[in-house]
């Protein structure tokens, strides 16, 4: 879980939480597995209806109930680190009055947690040679194509002539 709080106003905070989709995915499955014991659709015993046909009638619905139980969850970790008063690295610290002067009373997250996490880093070298690999690929896979289209008939001089203009246009 990632947050940011913007300041709108003195007294006013935005509070943006992002979370991981392994668990947004878990949070929607949860939901369907409750609909899934309780919906009676035609067509389907109770219990039995499957989980897609539950998502596609219900989505509105069990979307809604999955980004509240996230957000409840996250609310319940943040209340539960401030009532412990600890620091914890990378979600909370606790400052001292002094501290908090010294940042001239600016309570903003980031002066106090740094949550910053390092982005891995990217062996140029092997990217570029893997997307070499994809482009030989591609170009195998359109000369492949071109083949199959040449070898296309019809009698119809109108298809015939798309068709040409077609292997045209690929072949540049």
């Amino acid at each position: 879980m990632e947050y940011t709080v913007e300041d709108l106003s003195p007294v006013k905070k935005k509070v943006a939480i992002t979370t991981d989709p392994k668990e947004v995915e878990a949070a929607i499955m949860g939901a369907v597995a409750l609909y899934k014991t309780s919906v009676q659709i035609d067509g389907f015993r109770k219990g039995k209806v499957p989980a897609s046909v539950i998502e596609q009638r219900f989505r509105d619905r069990i979307y809604e109930e999955a980004r509240q139980d996230l957000v409840n969850v996250h609310i319940n970790e943040v209340m539960e680190l401030y009532s412990k008063r600890e620091t914890v690295e990378k979600e909370s610290f606790l400052a001292s009055f002094e501290e908090i002067e010294k940042n001239d009373f600016n309570l903003n997250i980031p002066r106090y947690v740094d949550n910053f996490e390092k982005e891995e880093e990217i062996d140029l070298n092997d990217l570029l040679s893997e997307m070499k690999k994809t482009d030989d690929e591609l170009e195998k896979t359109q000369g492949e194509f071109l083949a199959l289209l040449r070898d296309l008939t019809s009698t119809d001089d109108a298809i015939m002539k798309s068709l040409d203009e077609l292997i045209a246009k690929m072949e540049g």
